[in-house]
């Protein structure tokens, strides 16, 4: 027997008679076996409710050791990842300055990346996943690493907090909000994407660079219109000289064996009143708005016009 323990344990009740009339009903013998019952239903009531709420602890030894293992790996991953990374640019580096040097010796431009290692954080919002050129899941909203990786590429101007690379950044108009917490969302390089020829204008318009959320805009050139649907299209004039997207698209009808000019010769013109094609727009000539026939002719002479 323990040192300390009681030898023996009885209770003198007769205060509690007295003063609560207290008067036993059930003989010890009766009562120990009916504890005894009731003892054996109790611990079987909560090893079923502990079984049905949670883990054995063989199982939750299990879990902690797998998540213990996966973190492990996940640590391993990140840092075999940076070291090959590492590696890589170090050649990419080398191969970098000797196209500086033959670049600078044929005067072929090299994009302008002052800025690069700074990034400006706009929260909640994301680019087109499809424009990324490498996703890293593993390290996402881990900002310190992924802004690390980014200043490694040479050609990543931005990166998002779930692990998307970036080489190119999209008009603002294009980004989209997707994340909910105020820490998630886009990081964008301060580098000048026109100056560093990083934007996707083509060559019917000019970037011009949003300084406040280092993204741009494609602004139309003179000669070209902009559309609703946010092209720019070249004004009409029946001795302009055609541009290179014009000789391709008329080069594209030619290869599939296409003959616009006949087709529309021999159809007729139909009429949609209050109708407008918002997309598919070719050619803006407003110096014959209202002019039907002129307008006919126009497109008559344009190759792929098939309705004005």
């Amino acid at each position: 027997m323990p040192r300390g323990e009681l030898v023996q344990t009885w209770a003198d009740i007769s205060r509690a008679a007295r003063l609560l009339n207290y008067e036993p009903t059930i003989n010890l013998q009766t009562g120990i076996a009916l504890f005894v019952d009731w003892f054996k239903m109790y611990k079987k009531k909560r090893r079923s409710e502990e079984h049905d709420a949670s883990t054995t602890p063989a199982e939750e030894l299990y879990r902690k050791l797998k998540e213990e293992s996966e973190e492990r790996e996940r640590i391993y991953g990140i840092q075999r990842f940076l070291a090959d990374v590492e590696e890589q640019i170090a050649r990419q580096t080398v191969l970098k300055e000797k196209y500086r040097s033959w670049a600078n010796g044929n005067d072929v431009p090299v994009p302008d990346m002052t800025g690069k290692h700074n990034f400006t954080f706009h929260p909640h919002m994301m680019m087109r996943q499809t424009a990324a050129f490498v996703f890293l899941p593993y390290l996402a909203r881990d900002v310190k690493s992924l802004r690390q990786i980014c200043a490694w590429y040479e050609e990543c101007v931005a990166f998002s907090t779930d692990g998307h690379l970036f080489r190119s950044v999209k008009p603002k108009s294009e980004w989209k909000r997707q994340f909910n917490e105020t820490d998630e969302g886009l990081y964008v390089s301060e580098v000048d994407v026109c100056v560093a020829d990083l934007h996707n204008c083509n060559s019917r318009s000019t970037c011009i660079a949003d300084p406040e959320t280092k993204s741009f805009r494609c602004e139309c050139k003179s000669e070209y219109h902009a559309t609703a649907a946010g092209s720019c299209i070249p004004a009409y004039t029946a001795d302009r000289e055609k541009d290179e997207q014009e000789k391709q698209d008329e080069m594209t009808d030619i290869f599939n064996g296409v003959n616009i000019t006949q087709m529309k010769t021999a159809a007729k013109w139909l009429i949609y009143k209050d109708r407008f094609s918002a997309e598919g727009d070719y050619m803006m000539a407003p110096q014959l708005r209202g002019d039907v026939e002129g307008l006919k002719q126009a497109c008559m002479d344009l190759k792929v016009c098939i309705g004005r």
